[in-house]
């Protein structure tokens, strides 16, 4: 689920979101992320970090 930000109201998370008429969030997921090349790279990172 993606946790909002900042809310008005009593919403703690989406489970779809639209933007400009298309889905950006399906079953809070969202839409066009890939999230095992987004680990990697975080991954990647923090190693990078960590030596330096």
């Amino acid at each position: 689920m993606i946790r909002c930000q900042r809310c008005c109201c009593a919403a703690r998370s989406a489970d779809r979101v639209m933007i400009a008429g298309q889905w950006r969030v399906i079953d809070g997921q969202v839409e066009g992320l890939d999230i095992k090349q987004l680990i990697a790279d975080h991954s990647q990172a923090a190693r990078e970090l960590i030596q330096g």
